[in-house]
């Protein structure tokens, strides 16, 4: 069968395709064959972000950002139309990728207002694909915060997103609430906020401590690893080897590259735990023998 070159679906297939095989070039140009050909504002709006999505692949960043600008600008009073009830999603996904692509710009202080206008618009949705990209976007605008300064501000947006994405069960949504939850006690790490950083690492395991993705063992391992560490810096060295004892206990038959690379960092800590500890007693040990030697005396 001959293929039909005024249907929109042919050429989104050769785009989908295009994409996930990285012929990034090839499928920009099926993307303007499919907006040539585009019916509804549903079907323009998905091939903008098509379009966004392939110059990003490209690092044409400045390009990608006109489209989501133009994207947004075009459907900003569409995307609550009842016959258009999958617009929204594609909104969505353009403010989040408007703010992705602004990162990629390196222009952080830009990124907050454009979630402020996305939380205005979407706040309110309890559309699971729609919170998907407000969890996305509030981690990006996060990020924003923490490249600016490690405030409070930046700390608070962690807690926002733990607090309106804690509970989800999907798992994409709850790898931003893991990392959120991770990187908000690295943060305070950072900080030297020691013990207010062993409380973060310490909620982070609790919370996903059982969970079977990868991604999101990759963020238990390491909080249980940077646990140790505050631990092993606040010389609580066999808190420190029990929680590295525990790491390697839980993760030790991981295959994941990253994870098996956490396993062995906390084995050789665990070690130095050791070995600071017998130093700390030995230490202790001749200053408890020196002075009473001096009271003999």
């Amino acid at each position: 069968m001959n293929p039909d070159f005024s249907d929109y679906d042919f050429w989104i297939g050769k785009l989908r395709e295009a994409l996930a095989s990285g012929q990034y070039k090839d499928a920009l140009l099926y993307a303007e064959e499919a907006s040539n050909v585009a019916q509804t504002d549903k079907e323009r709006a998905e091939v903008m972000n098509f379009k966004g999505d392939c110059l990003m692949a490209l690092q044409r960043y400045e390009e990608a950002l006109s489209i989501y600008n133009d994207s947004l600008a075009q459907f900003q009073n569409t995307y609550k139309r009842e016959d258009e009830p999958f617009l929204k999603e594609h909104i969505a996904k353009a403010f989040f990728k408007k703010m992705e692509t602004l990162s990629k710009l390196e222009r952080q202080t830009e990124i907050p207002p454009v979630y402020d206008e996305m939380i205005c618009r979407f706040g309110a949705d309890n559309t699971p694909s729609i919170r998907k990209y407000l969890a996305k976007a509030l981690y990006f605008a996060k990020l924003a915060q923490e490249t600016k300064s490690l405030s409070d501000y930046a700390l608070a947006l962690f807690d926002e997103l733990i607090q309106k994405f804690g509970n989800e069960t999907d798992t994409e949504i709850k790898q931003h609430v893991a990392k959120a939850m991770y990187e908000k006690g690295y943060s305070l790490y950072k900080l030297d906020r020691k013990e207010d950083a062993i409380r973060a690492f310490d909620a982070c395991i609790q919370k996903f401590g059982n969970e079977t993705d990868t991604e999101i063992k990759q963020k238990v391992a390491e909080a249980m690893f940077k646990k140790g560490d505050r631990l092993y810096n606040l010389d609580r060295y066999d808190d420190a080897v029990k929680d590295y004892d525990d790491l390697i206990q839980k993760f030790g038959n991981e295959t994941d590259t990253e994870i098996k690379q956490t396993v062995a960092k906390a084995m050789r800590e665990k070690e130095s735990s050791i070995q600071k500890k017998a130093k700390s007693v030995s230490f202790i040990t001749t200053l408890k023998s020196r002075v009473f030697g001096a009271f003999r005396r």
